[in-house]
């Protein structure tokens, strides 16, 4: 997310899409829709009697997180940390740049994965049980950011007029908020 954010600040593309994680008073954010973490595990795995999933309930299990640097990672650690009531940042099993290799290493029962629901539709979670984060912080906002210094291009309006077009079908094939 840093460096799309940079890219948008220095003129290199006209608008993202993504989370915005702090305060941009030079940006122009327009929520989309909010996605959530859910947990990923094979079939059979101590969590799967639960419905939805606590922070802290994941402490105990080796961690299959999405690199630091990530948007989804900086959730991941306050998440955890405030589950463990700590200021420390909790160390998982394992770092992950890909999320399909973060599920994969799922599957083969390495660890219990953490990855956000957007992406959930696109891996093939065969033998994987997903069950959401049930926490506040387990929530960001997807949106479109533009510089607001600058008037958007008539290409880059229309591009984000169609997106806005089909996010309630993109929704529909997601797995429930937590």
């Amino acid at each position: 997310t840093d460096g799309l954010l940079a890219m948008l600040r220095t003129n290199q593309v006209e608008c993202a899409i993504g989370p915005l994680s702090e305060a941009a008073p030079d940006l122009h954010f327009e929520p989309l829709l909010t996605d959530c973490y859910y947990a990923v595990f094979p079939q059979g795995h101590a969590l799967e009697a639960l419905s939805s999933i606590r922070w802290e309930q994941l402490l105990p299990h080796d961690l299959v997180l999405l690199a630091r640097g990530s948007n989804a990672r900086q959730h991941f650690d306050l998440g955890l940390q405030a589950g463990v009531g700590s200021a420390e940042p909790v160390s998982p099993r394992y770092d992950v740049t890909h999320i399909i290799t973060a599920a994969s290493m799922a599957r083969r029962g390495l660890g219990v994965a953490l990855l956000p629901r957007l992406a959930l539709p696109e891996l093939n979670l065969n033998g994987l049980v997903a069950r959401p984060i049930a926490a506040q912080n387990a929530q960001r906002d997807i949106g479109v950011m533009h510089r607001r210094d600058r008037v958007l291009g008539p290409a880059t309006r229309f591009f984000i007029k169609q997106l806005r077009g089909v996010v309630a079908q993109v929704e529909r094939g997601l797995l429930p908020l937590a």
